[in-house]
Protein backbone atom coordinates (compact mmCIF):
# COMPACT_ATOMS: atom_id res chain seq x y z
CA UNK A 1 0.00 0.00 0.00
CA UNK A 2 2.69 2.92 0.97
CA UNK A 3 5.49 1.38 -1.30
CA UNK A 4 2.85 1.44 -4.40
CA UNK A 5 1.46 5.23 -3.47
CA UNK A 6 5.06 6.11 -3.35
CA UNK A 7 6.40 4.53 -6.06
CA UNK A 8 3.56 6.22 -8.10
CA UNK A 9 3.90 9.53 -7.45
CA UNK A 10 7.99 9.36 -7.70
CA UNK A 11 7.65 7.80 -11.21
CA UNK A 12 5.58 10.84 -12.19
CA UNK A 13 8.68 13.43 -10.79
CA UNK A 14 10.47 11.52 -13.42
CA UNK A 15 12.93 9.55 -10.74
CA UNK A 16 14.86 6.60 -12.07
CA UNK A 17 13.51 4.45 -9.57
CA UNK A 18 14.58 0.63 -8.41
CA UNK A 19 12.49 -1.72 -6.04
CA UNK A 20 12.97 -4.78 -4.42
CA UNK A 21 10.23 -7.18 -3.03
CA UNK A 22 9.49 -10.68 -3.71
CA UNK A 23 8.16 -10.46 -6.60
CA UNK A 24 4.62 -10.75 -5.82
CA UNK A 25 2.34 -7.57 -7.81
CA UNK A 26 -1.06 -7.34 -5.80
CA UNK A 27 -3.94 -5.16 -6.94
CA UNK A 28 -3.19 -3.24 -10.15
CA UNK A 29 0.52 -2.83 -9.35
CA UNK A 30 1.68 -4.86 -12.37
CA UNK A 31 0.13 -2.60 -14.61
CA UNK A 32 0.94 0.67 -12.06
CA UNK A 33 4.53 0.02 -11.37
CA UNK A 34 6.49 -2.64 -12.57
CA UNK A 35 6.79 -1.25 -16.07
CA UNK A 36 8.06 2.04 -15.31
CA UNK A 37 10.64 0.86 -12.63
CA UNK A 38 14.06 -1.53 -12.33
CA UNK A 39 12.69 -4.88 -10.50
CA UNK A 40 15.07 -6.75 -8.51
CA UNK A 41 13.69 -9.98 -6.65
CA UNK A 42 14.52 -10.09 -3.49
CA UNK A 43 13.82 -11.76 -0.43
CA UNK A 44 15.82 -9.99 2.37
CA UNK A 45 16.67 -12.88 4.67
CA UNK A 46 18.52 -14.12 1.70
CA UNK A 47 20.08 -10.86 0.47
CA UNK A 48 23.35 -11.83 -1.03
CA UNK A 49 22.14 -12.43 -4.14
CA UNK A 50 19.96 -8.99 -3.95
CA UNK A 51 23.19 -7.31 -3.47
CA UNK A 52 25.09 -8.56 -6.43
CA UNK A 53 22.12 -6.96 -8.91
CA UNK A 54 22.03 -3.90 -6.39
CA UNK A 55 25.91 -3.20 -7.62
CA UNK A 56 25.39 -3.76 -11.46
CA UNK A 57 22.77 -0.83 -10.92
CA UNK A 58 24.75 1.10 -9.52
CA UNK A 59 28.21 0.31 -11.77
CA UNK A 60 25.54 1.45 -14.57
CA UNK A 61 23.71 4.54 -12.80
CA UNK A 62 25.91 5.16 -10.02
CA UNK A 63 25.13 5.72 -6.24
CA UNK A 64 21.37 6.18 -5.12
CA UNK A 65 20.47 9.02 -3.97
CA UNK A 66 17.83 7.86 -0.84
CA UNK A 67 16.63 4.26 -0.10
CA UNK A 68 12.88 4.24 1.19
CA UNK A 69 13.46 1.23 3.62
CA UNK A 70 9.28 -0.35 3.40
CA UNK A 71 9.90 -3.99 4.67
CA UNK A 72 12.91 -3.90 7.45
CA UNK A 73 11.02 -5.92 10.39
CA UNK A 74 14.36 -7.19 12.06
CA UNK A 75 17.70 -6.09 12.59
CA UNK A 76 19.37 -8.27 9.71
CA UNK A 77 17.20 -7.00 7.27
CA UNK A 78 18.60 -3.81 8.40
CA UNK A 79 22.70 -4.74 8.89
CA UNK A 80 22.37 -7.43 5.71
CA UNK A 81 21.65 -4.41 3.04
CA UNK A 82 23.84 -1.92 4.40
CA UNK A 83 27.06 -4.10 5.03
CA UNK A 84 27.01 -4.79 0.84
CA UNK A 85 24.99 -1.31 -0.40
CA UNK A 86 26.51 1.41 2.69
CA UNK A 87 28.84 2.75 0.23
CA UNK A 88 26.24 2.96 -2.38
CA UNK A 89 23.51 5.19 -0.81
CA UNK A 90 23.68 8.77 0.35
CA UNK A 91 20.07 8.84 2.72
CA UNK A 92 18.20 6.13 4.37
CA UNK A 93 14.15 6.34 5.10
CA UNK A 94 12.93 3.90 7.34
CA UNK A 95 9.50 3.26 7.97
CA UNK A 96 8.65 2.51 11.23
CA UNK A 97 5.70 2.06 13.54
CA UNK A 98 4.19 3.16 16.64
CA UNK A 99 4.59 -0.39 17.65
CA UNK A 100 7.80 0.54 18.85
CA UNK A 101 6.35 2.41 22.11
CA UNK A 102 4.47 -0.96 23.28
CA UNK A 103 8.31 -1.85 24.33
CA UNK A 104 9.08 1.07 25.85
CA UNK A 105 9.26 2.43 29.52
CA UNK A 106 5.61 4.74 30.65
CA UNK A 107 5.98 8.15 29.56
CA UNK A 108 6.64 10.85 32.38
CA UNK A 109 4.20 13.50 30.69
CA UNK A 110 0.55 13.77 29.68
CA UNK A 111 -0.96 13.28 26.47
CA UNK A 112 0.08 11.85 22.90
CA UNK A 113 3.13 9.90 22.71
CA UNK A 114 6.40 12.06 21.55
CA UNK A 115 9.38 10.39 19.88
CA UNK A 116 11.32 10.76 22.69
CA UNK A 117 9.02 8.54 24.62
CA UNK A 118 10.80 5.41 22.70
CA UNK A 119 13.16 4.57 25.10
CA UNK A 120 13.21 0.91 27.00
CA UNK A 121 13.66 -0.23 30.29
CA UNK A 122 16.74 -0.16 32.51
CA UNK A 123 16.41 -3.07 33.95
CA UNK A 124 17.13 -6.37 31.90
CA UNK A 125 14.28 -8.41 33.07
CA UNK A 126 11.61 -5.50 32.49
CA UNK A 127 12.85 -4.97 29.09
CA UNK A 128 12.91 -8.26 27.71
CA UNK A 129 9.28 -8.68 29.90
CA UNK A 130 8.38 -5.47 27.40
CA UNK A 131 10.00 -6.81 24.25
CA UNK A 132 7.78 -10.11 25.03
CA UNK A 133 4.25 -8.12 25.03
CA UNK A 134 4.92 -6.93 21.06
CA UNK A 135 7.65 -8.86 19.53
CA UNK A 136 6.73 -6.72 16.52
CA UNK A 137 7.43 -3.92 18.04
CA UNK A 138 10.74 -4.69 19.75
CA UNK A 139 12.28 -5.87 16.13
CA UNK A 140 11.24 -2.66 14.61
CA UNK A 141 12.93 -0.50 17.41
CA UNK A 142 16.32 -2.98 16.99
CA UNK A 143 15.89 -2.12 13.48
CA UNK A 144 15.79 1.62 13.99
CA UNK A 145 18.68 1.17 16.58
CA UNK A 146 20.80 -0.43 13.73
CA UNK A 147 20.04 2.28 11.61
CA UNK A 148 21.06 5.07 13.89
CA UNK A 149 24.61 2.66 14.29
CA UNK A 150 25.04 3.10 10.72
CA UNK A 151 24.58 6.79 11.34
CA UNK A 152 27.96 6.82 14.11
CA UNK A 153 29.96 4.49 11.89
CA UNK A 154 29.63 5.42 8.40
CA UNK A 155 27.87 8.61 8.78
CA UNK A 156 24.99 7.94 6.53
CA UNK A 157 22.08 10.05 7.05
CA UNK A 158 18.51 8.71 8.26
CA UNK A 159 15.26 9.82 9.01
CA UNK A 160 12.74 7.24 10.70
CA UNK A 161 9.27 7.66 10.31
CA UNK A 162 7.12 6.47 12.48
CA UNK A 163 3.36 5.57 11.99
CA UNK A 164 0.19 4.61 13.62
CA UNK A 165 -2.48 2.05 11.75
CA UNK A 166 -2.31 3.14 8.04
CA UNK A 167 -5.37 3.03 6.00
CA UNK A 168 -5.41 3.52 2.12
CA UNK A 169 -5.99 2.04 -1.04
CA UNK A 170 -4.63 -1.15 -2.14
CA UNK A 171 -3.87 -2.43 1.92
CA UNK A 172 -3.03 -6.09 2.08
CA UNK A 173 -3.52 -6.36 6.26
CA UNK A 174 -7.37 -6.20 5.21
CA UNK A 175 -8.14 -4.95 7.91
CA UNK A 176 -10.09 -1.81 6.95
CA UNK A 177 -11.66 -4.64 4.72
CA UNK A 178 -12.74 -6.49 7.21
CA UNK A 179 -14.71 -3.68 9.26
CA UNK A 180 -16.17 -2.81 6.25
CA UNK A 181 -17.73 -6.26 5.48
CA UNK A 182 -19.10 -6.35 8.79
CA UNK A 183 -20.72 -3.66 8.88
CA UNK A 184 -22.35 -4.20 5.61
CA UNK A 185 -23.59 -7.46 6.62
CA UNK A 186 -24.31 -7.05 10.43
CA UNK A 187 -27.50 -6.94 10.19
CA UNK A 188 -27.95 -10.16 8.41
CA UNK A 189 -25.67 -12.49 10.31
CA UNK A 190 -27.30 -9.94 13.83
CA UNK A 191 -23.58 -9.61 14.54
CA UNK A 192 -22.88 -6.50 16.26
CA UNK A 193 -20.24 -4.99 15.68
CA UNK A 194 -17.85 -5.37 19.03
CA UNK A 195 -16.65 -2.53 20.69
CA UNK A 196 -14.81 -3.48 23.62
CA UNK A 197 -15.39 -1.45 26.96
CA UNK A 198 -11.76 -0.37 26.95
CA UNK A 199 -11.81 1.27 23.78
CA UNK A 200 -15.10 3.23 24.58
CA UNK A 201 -13.41 6.78 25.28
CA UNK A 202 -9.81 5.81 23.75
CA UNK A 203 -8.23 8.48 21.22
CA UNK A 204 -6.52 6.86 18.25
CA UNK A 205 -4.58 7.93 15.48
CA UNK A 206 -4.32 6.73 12.20
CA UNK A 207 -2.47 7.95 8.85
CA UNK A 208 -3.67 7.76 5.29
CA UNK A 209 -1.41 6.23 2.65
CA UNK A 210 -1.75 8.77 0.26
CA UNK A 211 -1.18 11.65 3.13
CA UNK A 212 2.45 9.77 3.63
CA UNK A 213 3.43 9.27 0.13
CA UNK A 214 3.42 12.84 -1.17
CA UNK A 215 5.67 13.57 2.19
CA UNK A 216 8.42 10.81 0.92
CA UNK A 217 8.47 12.15 -2.39
CA UNK A 218 9.39 15.58 -1.46
CA UNK A 219 12.05 13.76 1.31
CA UNK A 220 14.31 13.91 -1.04
CA UNK A 221 14.65 17.56 -1.67
CA UNK A 222 14.76 18.43 1.99
CA UNK A 223 18.17 20.38 4.13
CA UNK A 224 20.28 17.52 5.85
CA UNK A 225 18.89 19.49 8.93
CA UNK A 226 15.81 17.70 9.16
CA UNK A 227 17.73 14.40 8.77
CA UNK A 228 19.19 11.71 11.68
CA UNK A 229 15.95 12.41 14.07
CA UNK A 230 12.53 9.97 14.43
CA UNK A 231 8.91 11.66 13.28
CA UNK A 232 5.24 10.61 14.58
CA UNK A 233 3.12 10.86 11.38
CA UNK A 234 -0.75 10.70 11.62
CA UNK A 235 -3.97 12.63 10.81
CA UNK A 236 -4.57 15.91 13.02
CA UNK A 237 -7.82 14.66 14.42
CA UNK A 238 -7.79 11.73 16.95
CA UNK A 239 -11.05 9.28 17.58
CA UNK A 240 -12.26 6.74 19.34
CA UNK A 241 -12.60 3.17 17.14
CA UNK A 242 -16.75 4.10 17.46
CA UNK A 243 -16.33 7.31 15.58
CA UNK A 244 -13.94 5.88 13.12
CA UNK A 245 -16.63 3.27 12.46
CA UNK A 246 -19.62 5.59 12.20
CA UNK A 247 -17.73 7.58 9.54
CA UNK A 248 -17.01 4.26 7.41
CA UNK A 249 -20.45 3.54 7.95
CA UNK A 250 -21.76 6.79 6.81
CA UNK A 251 -19.55 6.71 3.47
CA UNK A 252 -20.94 3.06 2.79
CA UNK A 253 -24.44 4.23 3.18
CA UNK A 254 -25.32 1.95 6.43
CA UNK A 255 -27.57 4.41 8.32
CA UNK A 256 -27.55 2.25 11.23
CA UNK A 257 -24.95 0.69 13.02
CA UNK A 258 -24.90 -1.70 15.53
CA UNK A 259 -22.55 -2.72 18.64
CA UNK A 260 -21.46 -4.85 21.29
CA UNK A 261 -20.03 -2.28 23.82
CA UNK A 262 -19.98 -5.22 26.78
CA UNK A 263 -17.42 -7.70 25.82
CA UNK A 264 -13.87 -6.84 26.06
CA UNK A 265 -12.94 -10.12 24.42
CA UNK A 266 -14.98 -9.11 21.30
CA UNK A 267 -12.97 -9.48 17.65
CA UNK A 268 -11.71 -5.84 16.75
CA UNK A 269 -9.58 -4.99 13.51
CA UNK A 270 -8.10 -1.57 15.78
CA UNK A 271 -6.09 -0.62 17.22
CA UNK A 272 -2.75 -2.31 17.05
CA UNK A 273 -1.24 -0.36 19.78
CA UNK A 274 -2.45 0.13 23.51
CA UNK A 275 -0.27 3.29 24.09
CA UNK A 276 -2.80 5.92 22.69
CA UNK A 277 -2.46 8.96 20.16
CA UNK A 278 0.22 10.53 18.49
CA UNK A 279 2.00 13.74 18.77
CA UNK A 280 2.84 14.96 15.15
CA UNK A 281 4.37 18.33 16.07
CA UNK A 282 7.72 17.53 14.69
CA UNK A 283 6.65 16.55 11.55
CA UNK A 284 4.47 19.40 11.62
CA UNK A 285 7.01 21.71 12.55
CA UNK A 286 10.46 20.76 10.71
CA UNK A 287 8.45 17.94 7.62
CA UNK A 288 5.56 20.18 6.67
CA UNK A 289 3.58 17.34 7.38
CA UNK A 290 -0.20 18.33 6.13
CA UNK A 291 -2.35 15.32 6.42
CA UNK A 292 -6.01 15.10 5.10
CA UNK A 293 -8.79 15.09 7.17
CA UNK A 294 -9.01 11.52 8.81
CA UNK A 295 -13.03 11.74 7.01
CA UNK A 296 -11.42 12.61 3.69
CA UNK A 297 -9.13 9.28 3.96
CA UNK A 298 -12.31 6.93 5.62
CA UNK A 299 -14.09 7.80 2.34
CA UNK A 300 -11.37 7.34 -0.20
CA UNK A 301 -11.15 3.71 1.43
CA UNK A 302 -14.51 2.92 1.44
CA UNK A 303 -14.90 4.14 -2.09
CA UNK A 304 -11.64 1.81 -3.05
CA UNK A 305 -12.70 -1.32 -1.43
CA UNK A 306 -16.51 -0.77 -2.51
CA UNK A 307 -15.01 -0.92 -6.32
CA UNK A 308 -12.79 -3.94 -5.51
CA UNK A 309 -15.23 -6.29 -4.14
CA UNK A 310 -17.23 -5.19 -7.48
CA UNK A 311 -14.37 -4.99 -10.05
CA UNK A 312 -11.98 -8.34 -11.90
CA UNK A 313 -9.45 -5.92 -12.71
CA UNK A 314 -7.60 -5.87 -9.63
CA UNK A 315 -5.34 -8.93 -8.44
CA UNK A 316 -5.98 -9.73 -4.98
CA UNK A 317 -4.32 -12.38 -3.11
CA UNK A 318 -6.49 -16.06 -2.12
CA UNK A 319 -7.50 -14.60 1.42
CA UNK A 320 -8.99 -11.58 -0.22
CA UNK A 321 -10.82 -13.67 -3.15
CA UNK A 322 -12.34 -15.61 -0.73
CA UNK A 323 -13.70 -12.28 0.98
CA UNK A 324 -15.00 -11.30 -2.24
CA UNK A 325 -16.80 -14.23 -3.31
CA UNK A 326 -18.88 -13.83 0.26
CA UNK A 327 -19.36 -10.65 -0.62
CA UNK A 328 -21.30 -11.60 -3.85
CA UNK A 329 -22.92 -14.15 -2.41
CA UNK A 330 -24.08 -12.20 0.16
CA UNK A 331 -24.90 -9.23 -1.81
CA UNK A 332 -26.96 -11.45 -3.88
CA UNK A 333 -28.64 -12.76 -1.34
CA UNK A 334 -29.57 -9.29 0.10
CA UNK A 335 -31.34 -8.49 -3.57
CA UNK A 336 -32.83 -11.36 -3.86
CA UNK A 337 -34.56 -11.11 -0.92
CA UNK A 338 -35.34 -7.10 -1.42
Amino acid sequence: MLGSETVARLKLRGHDITILHRGRWYWDSALRIKPWVNFIQCDRDHFNGCADKLTDITREKGMFDVVMDFSGYKPSHIKDFMRKMRSKIRRYIYISTDSVYEVCKEPSHDGRTLEVDAVRPEDPNTREAYAQKDLYGSAKLDCEDAIKREKELWNIPYMILRLPDVIGLRDNTDRFWNYLLWMRFHDIFDRPLALPPSLHNRSLSFVFAEDVANLLVVIPEYEDGVFNFAYNLAFRETVTLEKFLRIMAKYLGVPEVKFDKSNERGTRYYPSVKRGSLDISMAYNYLHWNPSMIELGIRKSVQFYEYAMRSSDLRINERQSSTVWMFRLMLWERLKND
